[in-house]
């Protein structure tokens, strides 16, 4: 299993409301194709899917306090995406579009490709758009639940950030975080 994947979410959630007044300015298409991939089981896919790029870690050292509140993060919210996921996939499938037909478009959509080529008829496309503002919204609410249990654990904006970037770039805090996180896991 592949924690770094929920943890990037909380890192995204972070800069999306850092970079605007806002908590979520647009849904990237690759985090929700990720997100209807990991339902199925499939974690690494967010951390794949994502053109995050960690830059170079030079802030502050990260206390075991923070590794432990970094865990208690990321165990709080996997439920919360699981059941996000699985609203997401459940809402398109009442809507009567396949799951791998709604991701196809999307996809072509962030490419940039035209849609007519995939054979996008209008009321597939009225659906299409019906089903990413729903998504849209359940992510924004999703996000807000985030950024709560986030601040519930005593993470500001900035050392959230340092420490995310810690864990991207520093392999001995990669390894004290899947030291506490399996702890925490077989309690």
């Amino acid at each position: 299993m592949n924690n770094y994947s929920l943890l990037y979410e909380l890192y995204s959630v972070y800069t999306r409301k850092k970079e605007s007044n806002k908590y979520f300015m647009s849904i990237k298409i690759k985090a929700v194709i990720a997100a209807l991939v990991l339902i199925f089981g499939v974690q690494t896919a967010i951390a794949q899917d994502f053109s995050f790029q960690p830059q170079a870690y030079d802030a502050k050292p990260v206390t075991d306090a923070e590794i432990k509140n970094l865990v208690k993060i990321n165990l709080e919210i996997q439920p919360l995406q699981m059941k996000l996921q699985e609203d997401m996939i459940e809402y398109v499938e009442k809507s009567g579009m396949e799951v791998p037909r709604f991701a196809q478009i999307m996809n072509a959509v962030q490419q940039g490709q035209d849609v007519d080529a995939l054979n996008v008829s209008e009321k597939e496309m009225e659906t299409f758009t019906d089903c990413l503002d729903t998504i849209t919204k359940m992510q924004d609410e999703a996000d807000d639940k985030i950024l709560q249990i986030i601040e519930e654990n005593g993470f500001e904006i900035e050392r959230f950030q340092e420490v995310f970037m810690a864990l991207q770039t520093d392999p001995e805090i990669q390894e004290r975080f899947i030291a506490e996180m399996t702890k925490m896991e077989e309690q």
